[in-house]
């Protein structure tokens, strides 16, 4: 359906809890919503109400309004976004978004303040999030026109209980009337659940309760920490006259946003030669200070104390050539080896030997035929050494030796044997024993039986 007369394009109907109705239209391209009321009514004194409404980008603005045979109505500006609500599906909001937010709800709520209207309904459903950022309390228009006409207020307050009541101030809560200390507090609760991206789901009538005992109060979440957390934490007060006004909030906010108030006035062209007050030093003016400098770089000059010191030259000495003398020359003379004498090393040291006592066992003793052994074993050694070898005399020496050799042998194992067969006794043993080799010790033959035995030797 066309208006010829206002230009607007209704583009289908939109949610009304209150009087009348609410659809989408166009007004001259822009989306706007039109709300209705019927003729005989509060219609005028709601449309008056809400042409008197603060501008504030974050309030919508009324574009136009007027009347038909059947109603009022007014248009205010709808632009496309997503709830707070749809938004906050997605996860927490960053600090910053919830910063600026913050900023831009507390300046519109600062502004209905100052007019004498309190919003007294806050929550996810009211603020609209438009394309480019942009935050709009987008159910102020219906709420105010609804409050002017509806006769069924409380009942239309509990019915939207569910969405409200986690924002509720305790004095809201214990059923006072919406005040700009309830606004403060529903937004500092509201963005707490921003900064969390949730609020901890509860029944209604249960949250109701709690919040009047003094036993539920919003949390201001670790990533909302800092000077932003205190700001939270004051708006949530549970007393009213502890919690800042909409004005302070949102100047606070704003000093946040922009840490540096220099640039903020630089940017804003307050600070200028010409708004100085007589007889103070001028500035720099904002153009001068926002035109490229050039800047000379010199090179680094290090002070008169830290500078080193110039290397001091040399003195140059001149000699006469007559002064020079020619060094001798050098006779060749040969080289004559040195004998180093011969170091000799001493023989090494060998420890003294000593005898070590066996332990003590019977004495082996001679066999009576030892002496014979031996005496025969001395002959046979003289035949063979003053005798020739290839004659029968040294033959038979030879075989006489070897009988006599294995007799005395034999003799020796048995007398041996028997020795060892009767009881030894220590003193005969020792006697036997010196006898035997006193018998067994060969005496040197005489000089006349050396020659005998020469002679014998000549004649074979």
């Amino acid at each position: 359906m066309m208006n010829e007369e206002t230009k607007l394009e209704l583009l289908g109907p939109l949610r009304c809890d209150g009087v009348g109705g609410m659809a989408l239209a166009q007004h001259e391209g822009r989306r706007v919503a039109v709300r209705w009321f019927p003729l005989g009514g509060a219609g005028p004194a709601a449309t008056a109400a809400l042409a008197a409404l603060p501008a504030h980008p974050a309030v919508p603005e009324v574009v136009s309004r007027g009347a038909d045979a059947a109603s009022e109505w007014t248009a205010f500006d709808y632009p496309e976004g997503e709830l707070l609500s749809k938004r906050l599906v997605l996860g927490a909001l960053p600090k910053g978004d919830v910063l600026a937010m913050g900023a831009e709800l507390a300046g519109a709520l600062a502004a209905l303040h100052e007019k004498g209207v309190c919003h007294g309904e806050l929550s996810f459903e009211s603020v609209l999030v438009a394309r480019g950022g942009r935050t709009l309390l987008i159910d102020l228009l219906p709420l105010v026109a609804n409050r002017v006409t509806d006769r069924r207020g409380e009942t239309r307050a509990l019915a939207a209980l569910t969405a409200t009541v986690d924002f509720f101030s305790p004095e809201r809560a214990k059923g006072g009337a919406p005040s700009a200390e309830a606004d403060v507090y529903a937004l500092g609760a509201l963005l707490c659940a921003a900064g969390a991206g949730r609020v901890e789901a509860a029944p209604a009538i249960e949250r109701l309760h709690a919040i009047v005992e003094g036993v539920y109060r919003p949390a201001v979440p670790v990533a909302l920490d800092g000077d932003l957390g205190t700001m939270l934490a004051t708006m949530v007060a549970p007393l009213p006259e502890a919690r800042p006004s909409a004005a302070e909030v949102e100047r606070r906010f704003r000093e946040l946003l922009t840490p540096d108030p220099f640039q903020a006035l630089l940017d804003s062209k307050q600070v200028t030669a010409n708004d100085l007050a007589p007889g103070a030093e001028p500035t720099i003016d904002d153009a001068v200070l926002r035109a490229p400098t050039r800047v000379d770089v010199q090179p680094y000059v290090p002070p008169e104390a830290f500078r080193p010191e110039a290397p001091k030259p040399l003195p140059l000495v001149v000699v006469a050539p007559e002064l020079i003398q020619a060094d001798p020359p050098i006779e060749a003379r040969p080289t004559t080896p040195t004998k180093r004498p011969m170091v000799v090393a001493p023989p090494p040291t060998i420890p003294e030997l000593r005898a070590v006592t066996p332990p003590p066992t019977a004495p082996r003793v001679p066999g009576p035929k030892r002496s014979g052994l031996a005496s025969a074993g001395l002959l046979g050694w003289f035949a063979a050494k003053n005798a020739r070898l290839g004659s029968v005399a040294g033959a038979a020496a030879l075989s006489l030796l070897v009988a006599v050799t294995v007799l005395g042998e034999y003799q020796a194992r048995a007398a041996d044997h028997a020795a060892a067969q009767r009881k030894p006794d220590g003193a005969a043993l020792e006697r036997e024993a010196r006898q035997r080799l006193e018998e067994a010790a060969p005496s040197a033959p005489s000089p006349a039986e050396l020659r005998k035995g020469k002679g014998a030797a000549d004649e074979f």
